[in-house]
């Protein structure tokens, strides 16, 4: 799709900085509920906090070494020598160590691209295993598609218009509203006599290529969830637009995912967010992963198990004269496998000696 997908292998893609964060990365996970005194807070974990003091010291440490970015930017992150959390989590904790210290924020008005993987050093004698994670930050923007490119996904009427579309339309009482509403029961009884017709055949046009799901519509972010209190407990639930979008999505997955092989493990998932640009980048990777891994939809989950690379970009199309502006979320699944870096990669980083071990790692050993 773009340069940020394929970054390493693009001849003369130089990254602007390069940041190594020693020792095992902690993902950005759910926050943990805890009273203090007669009021319940939302607060993430002991690990992830001491993670994202220290990474973000040893950042600020070697961002005087670069010059400071004025222009969008894209994120690859390596998470060499572990596995500890998913790719989404752990590109969110990343953007947290780097915001305010080396970028400005992770809007999208600052990183429109994201890539996480995960790396191995091929162990050499008398050399220590080298574990931490590589930053690498690259020129952004908004990339350009070109239009058209949807027409090549076939969906059945219920399932061209996202819900939170014709929610939208129905609050601002547009004249273009749908001759109905189609609710969750509805669409789900719609689908099941789709699944009962022969899948369509798709052609998938690169080697490596699994399959492709064009969910239409923008895709909310993954962000954290609200407390309320249901039956006398306190409970963490998400907001009603992500769980209406993430039924919606996986209902389109299951019409399409019938075309396709089943997925080797692992793969690699690409996601391009087209035509809008209204949440975190890494927010709405977290939800394309959640679309395709919960209850083993099509993935058999997002761990690094079975995702060992992922990314998302912003893309724009040029509207069409008399067409509908796309807008919406493809997702490409591919083969793939973890990445092996060069040996010793690793001498190119000059730390001072208190920030050459990550307070985490007698922890980890433990």
């Amino acid at each position: 799709m773009s340069a940020l997908f394929d970054a390493a292998s693009v001849v003369g893609c130089k990254p602007i900085a390069k940041f190594w964060v020693p020792g095992r990365g902690v993902g950005k996970g759910r926050p943990k509920l805890h009273w203090h005194g007669d009021r319940v807070y939302a607060d993430y974990s002991q690990s992830y906090k001491d993670w994202l003091n220290y990474a973000a010291d040893v950042i600020h440490y070697q961002a005087q070494f670069f010059p400071p970015v004025d222009e969008p930017v894209g994120v690859v992150a390596s998470f060499v020598g572990y596995g500890t959390s998913d790719s989404d989590n752990l590109v969110a904790a990343g953007l947290d160590a780097m915001t305010d210290v080396y970028l400005k924020g992770d809007s999208s008005s600052f990183v429109t691209g994201v890539r996480g993987r995960f790396c191995s050093t091929q162990l050499r004698p008398g050399m220590e295993k080298e574990v931490g994670t590589l930053i690498e930050i690259y020129p952004g923007g908004i990339q350009s598609l070109s239009p058209g490119f949807s027409d090549r996904f076939s969906l059945p009427e219920f399932l061209l218009i996202s819900p939170l579309v014709r929610k939208k339309r129905a609050d601002s009482q547009s004249g273009d509203l749908p001759h109905r509403k189609i609710g969750k029961k509805t669409r789900e009884k719609l689908l099941l006599r789709e699944l009962e017709k022969p899948p369509l055949e798709i052609v998938l046009d690169e080697p490596d290529l699994i399959a492709e799901f064009w969910i239409p519509g923008t895709a909310p972010g993954k962000s954290r969830p609200y407390l309320h209190w249901h039956d006398g407990k306190l409970i963490k639930t998400y907001s009603k637009n992500y769980t209406t979008w993430i039924n919606y999505a996986r209902d389109v997955i299951r019409y399409t995912k019938r075309s396709f092989a089943p997925p080797p493990k692992p793969v690699k998932v690409e996601v391009a967010c087209v035509g809008y640009a209204g949440s975190d980048v890494d927010n709405i990777l977290g939800s394309a992963l959640d679309s395709l891994s919960l209850s083993k939809l099509y993935l058999g989950g997002d761990s690094s198990s079975y995702v060992c690379d992922s990314a998302a970009e912003f893309f724009k199309v040029r509207k069409r004269r008399g067409q509908p502006i796309e807008k919406g979320t493809w997702i490409k699944v591919s083969s793939s496998r973890v990445l092996k870096l060069d040996a010793g990669f690793t001498s190119q980083f000059a730390l001072p000696k208190h920030l050459q071990r990550s307070p985490l790692d007698s922890r980890f050993s433990a």
